[in-house]
């Protein structure tokens, strides 16, 4: 029964392995670091996301620039009214009326010119009957004529060209176009922002990697140890050299080897499955690395790193753009203080039954000034302070916590070195360990179970190394990307 149980377990083991080498064989994109992050900048989503949002901010900040232009534009209406637009003249007409006719009938008139030097003007008689007449003729005609007129159709139509430039608006247009201008240079710093998460992201799949591969080759190591040392004990088992009791106790440990490997083995296939979608490309869908883990020999101190990310980093960068925005914020609430001017004007190229009383064009300047609002604007300004000091304690505790974290990465660094010699040291002595075992083993001085014991704790002394490395080079990573020079992670690792 228990050796059934063995060859089921040794089955799922080789099916597991079986499964996952191929992976590492069959189109397998072998990769340096350099080459996987040129890759994820072109396709990551969260960068392109980002570039987005930075594409979006200069657009905005090439229309804002349109507010010192005029603004010309064509307008079409059609207007319908319930009644036309009239003027009624007859009180005009009746209070004239009676002038001409008693003047027509009862006037004197007398030197109406005649053009003649002979007879320069005629005599009274024909004086009064010229101008008599004329004054008759003209009451006729003052009674023929409509005095009701119609002003404007009840329906009619314009085409117009109309005209708006803003003159000046107290400073609103100008800080208009500074908080556009600071939004797009705030957007640039959230793409390098992107960036740096990016680079430790790749710093934590890609080394990962290279440790998960490291650990894989150490468990396999002690994988086939294990399986020699089963075959060799059974050897001594038939010749009643040991017990099968002993026999049995190595079992249990290759047992455990083979857990262990394909525990490396499954957690390597996770590893490169995250890689390749942080790679986010579909012809790196299978990768392995290139680079290896690495350890510097020595960086510059803390104080460099501190004094650089109050220049470099791009979160504090982009708060102190915010402030610089909040303070436009608060100069144009300001400017509601002042008035505003500007000059329009409209030309009408084309109407319908429009009134022929209405002019082809018109220009003017106009001028808007609040003078009371019932305290809103000074409410307003004072908000606006207050939110430059918002975000200039928003300053002070960010670069605080940035500060610190800086202090916190560079003493882990100086600790994952420190326990990296010492893991050097543990791990030459676990490997001269198991040379001594292995010699005692073989001249039978020592049973099967110290010298496995040896064996893993060797395997054991190499892994924990392999971590420490692993982790000073993701400390690093975040070291820089919190500095602000995340990029520089590509020199630095060039002076391991």
């Amino acid at each position: 029964m228990q050796g059934m149980k063995k060859v089921k377990y040794a089955l799922i083991v080789g099916g597991i392995v079986g499964f996952s080498m191929p992976l590492f064989s069959q189109n397998t994109n072998i990769l340096t670091f350099d080459e996987a992050y040129q890759i994820s900048l072109k396709n990551n989503h969260s960068l392109k996301q980002a570039q987005a949002v930075l594409d979006e901010k200069t657009q905005l900040e090439k229309a804002q620039k349109g507010l010192y232009m005029p603004k010309i534009g064509v307008s079409a209406n059609y207007v319908a009214m319930s009644d036309n637009i009239t003027m009624d003249l007859n009180p005009v007409k009746d209070a004239i009326t009676p002038i001409y006719g008693a003047l027509g009938n009862f006037g004197d008139f007398s030197g109406v010119p005649t053009g003649n030097p002979l007879m320069p003007y005629l005599n009274d008689e024909m004086s009064t009957a010229a101008i008599r007449k004329q004054l008759l003729d003209g009451q006729a005609q003052l009674e023929a004529a409509n005095w009701e007129q119609v002003i404007q159709e009840k329906q009619f139509g314009t085409v117009d060209v109309t005209f708006q430039w803003v003159l000046f608006a107290g400073g609103k247009v100008r800080a208009a176009n500074k908080v556009s201008q600071l939004q797009q240079d705030e957007s640039e710093f959230y793409v390098k922002q992107k960036e740096g998460e990016l680079l430790c992201n790749l710093v934590q799949q890609y080394y990962g990697l290279c440790l998960a591969q490291e650990v894989t080759k150490v468990r396999k190591d002690v994988l086939d140890a294990m399986i020699q040392h089963v075959s060799d004990a059974r050897k001594l088992v038939e010749q009643g050299q040991i017990s099968d009791a002993e026999l049995l106790h190595v079992q249990i440990y290759q047992a455990e080897a083979e857990r262990e490997f394909s525990k490396a083995v499954y957690t390597e296939n996770l590893i490169k499955s995250a890689l390749a979608n942080l790679l986010a490309d579909k012809n790196y869908t299978t990768v392995s690395t290139v680079n290896s883990l690495f350890v510097l020999d020595s960086i510059q101190p803390l104080e460099y790193f501190i004094q650089l990310a109050d220049e470099k980093n791009p979160m504090l960068a982009q708060i102190k753009l915010k402030y610089e925005q909040a303070y436009k914020g608060y100069s144009v609430e300001r400017a509601n203080y002042l008035p505003s001017l500007a000059a329009m004007g409209t030309y009408n190229v084309a109407n319908v039954d429009l009134s022929p009383l209405v002019p082809d064009w018109m220009v003017g300047v106009g001028l808007s000034w609040t003078i009371f609002d019932g305290s809103a604007r000074s409410h307003k300004v004072q908000s606006a302070k207050l939110k430059t000091v918002q975000v200039d304690e928003y300053y002070n505790d960010a670069l605080a916590n940035i500060n610190l974290m800086i202090q916190k990465t560079y003493n882990e660094l100086a600790i994952n070195k420190d326990q990296l010699k010492s893991l050097v040291v543990s791990e030459n002595f676990a490997k001269e360990y198991v040379r001594i075992q292995e010699k005692a083993f073989d001249e039978g001085i020592i049973n099967s179970t110290d010298l496995l014991d040896a064996r893993l704790n060797y395997a054991k002394q190499t892994i924990d190394e392999l971590h420490a490395m692993y982790e000073y080079d993701v400390n690093l990573a975040i070291l820089l990307h919190y500095t602000g020079i995340a990029n520089q992670f590509l020199n630095y690792k060039q002076n391991k």
